[in-house]
């Protein structure tokens, strides 16, 4: 429960002009904990964007920033409707991005693409295709992680799920588009879900970590062994 008080005494001092480092450096010295003084400038920001609305931008800012207060204010939003459309705009965009890059560099080293070039021509069904499988790939996967969700006993329905992850994705889907970067991308975004997952569904960091990574690494075994049995059946491949 935020400190009202502590809220109001924070809001008095902003308006003297003193900075939040200032304000958490004094109440530090009073004797106020860490958790307590985060908590109370995370109520007066959430507060400010809700008056303010939260635009898309906004989304991106905050996801990168302050993503613990991104998910406490993504609680308010009803069902999935924004943050699947949030996660379509990305995913459409970086599409259509990934495509004029590679029509770009079949132009740009025709020799270093050959019959690949060729696959330019067919750009928009792979964009199309591509996008309609990102998208049923995250309503696949919010719901597998939500039925671990469930079994940690979680206190959000499946919709906050889906936002963890449709918001927690947008970094990955973005930093694809930067060569060397998309597995930094991949990693922070996992991070991402994590966090979502613990403030939305109020679980411990170590169960929403094993909610997001277990299906991952379930199919990871499936695949491997998948190959194995490849190997050893069909060895003249």
């Amino acid at each position: 429960m935020v400190d009202q008080k502590l809220i109001d005494w924070i809001k008095k001092g902003e308006e003297k002009g003193y900075s939040d480092k200032q304000l958490v450096d004094y109440l530090a010295k009073k004797g106020f904990k860490k958790q307590d003084i985060d908590e109370a400038f995370n109520s007066i920001k959430n507060k400010a964007i809700s008056s303010q609305g939260f635009t898309f931008w906004d989304k991106m800012q905050y996801l990168i920033s302050n993503p613990k207060l991104f998910f406490d204010k993504a609680k308010s939003e009803k069902g999935i409707k924004e943050a699947l459309l949030t996660f379509v705009i990305v995913a459409f965009g970086v599409s259509i991005l990934q495509y004029g890059m590679t029509f770009f560099m079949r132009f740009l080293l025709p020799q270093s693409y050959g019959y690949f070039g060729y696959l330019g021509l067919f750009g928009p069904f792979f964009i199309i295709g591509g996008f309609l499988i990102s998208i049923a790939m995250s309503l696949l996967y919010a719901g597998i992680v939500h039925s671990l969700v469930m079994v940690f006993k979680g206190q959000g329905s499946y919709a906050e799920t889906y936002k963890a992850y449709a918001y927690g994705m947008i970094p990955a889907m973005i930093l694809l588009l930067i060569p060397f970067i998309g597995f930094f991308g991949g990693i922070y975004s996992l991070a991402l879900i994590v966090i979502g997952l613990s403030r939305l569904h109020n679980l411990t960091i170590g169960k929403a970590v094993i909610a997001v990574l277990a299906p991952i690494l379930l199919l990871l075994g499936l695949l491997v062994i998948f190959f194995i049995y490849l190997i050893r059946n069909f060895r003249f491949f």
